[in-house]
């Protein structure tokens, strides 16, 4: 029995410090090649899509390299952890790395960024843009957003950190008929309603500072959990995205509302500037 005790702590001693390892990868469109490893600022790669096609881990960072421009969408398909959050931000010198939703191989993404059921992410010192053109196969023309996120109900999202991003130009292919309907916005969080009562599910720990938004067809900033019709979750906390912060932020010339917080249980608007907003 001491034996095998003895064993466990041995496991935990070797293995623990390598649980939150962190890999940094770098990215430029001007320097690199995606047959690099990635990383680092001598081996960069190239694209979104290999960028797109490798595995994260909590505590990995990628970085982007500034001056560059990055076509295409960037699908964030991991999650970090509490203590390891799983960063996008820029190394070098020079303007904020672009990342263009508008231009890709297959027509312009709905998103620039998108996070689907995914949390523990950190995105800083980025421009996102998508002023889309072109359609895209099985996509609306109806709508466009710079950050998605995405909860489709799959379990409870916790953990995100948006801060000294340049989000701007962000339009449709096509407007809606009805203004009232257009989601479009630089950044938004939306959560599905929970249709059965033990799969109800919400987002929290939202954390969004010192962005610059701009340009946008309606929102800014908009978070939407929409409401079940569920006796026992509807008026709960289960039932809105939980922990918002919107802090020193600065939206201006929108189409619509700077921030739309519909649906968000504790949350806190401060010392934000809106300036010509729709």
């Amino acid at each position: 029995m001491f034996k095998n005790f003895f064993f466990q702590i041995l496991l935990i001693f070797f293995i623990t410090p390598n649980l939150f390892a962190q890999t940094q990868y770098f990215i430029s469109s001007s320097e690199g090649n995606d047959k690099n490893d990635g990383l680092s600022d001598l081996s960069p790669w190239a694209s979104l899509d290999r960028l797109n096609s490798e595995k994260l881990y909590p505590g990995d960072i990628v970085k982007f390299k500034r001056g560059d421009v990055f076509y295409g969408q960037l699908r964030i398909d991991e999650s970090g952890l509490p203590e390891a959050y799983i960063q996008f931000t820029s190394y070098a010198e020079g303007d904020l790395p672009i990342i263009d939703g508008s231009v890709g191989r297959l027509g312009s993404a709905l998103a620039a960024i998108l996070i689907q059921d995914q949390d523990c992410i950190e995105i800083n010192n980025l421009q996102i843009q998508n002023f889309r053109k072109d359609s895209r196969p099985n996509t609306s023309d109806l709508d466009a957003y710079g950050i998605w996120v995405k909860n489709t109900g799959k379990r409870n999202l916790k953990g995100f950190k948006f801060h000294n991003l340049l989000v701007e130009k962000i339009y449709p292919i096509k407007p809606r008929k009805s203004f009232n309907k257009t989601s479009v916005s630089g950044i938004r969080f939306e959560t599905f309603p929970a249709k059965f009562k033990h799969k109800a599910v919400n987002t929290s720990d939202i954390y969004l500072h010192n962005n610059i938004i701009r340009h946008t067809a309606r929102f800014g900033i908009s978070l939407r959990h929409k409401p079940s019709a569920i006796k026992g979750i509807t008026d709960t906390s289960l039932d809105y995205d939980n922990n918002v912060r919107i802090i020193n932020n600065r939206c201006e010339d929108l189409g619509g509302s700077c921030v739309l917080m519909n649906g968000v249980w504790k949350g806190l608007l401060e010392k934000n500037l809106f300036i010509r907003s729709g």
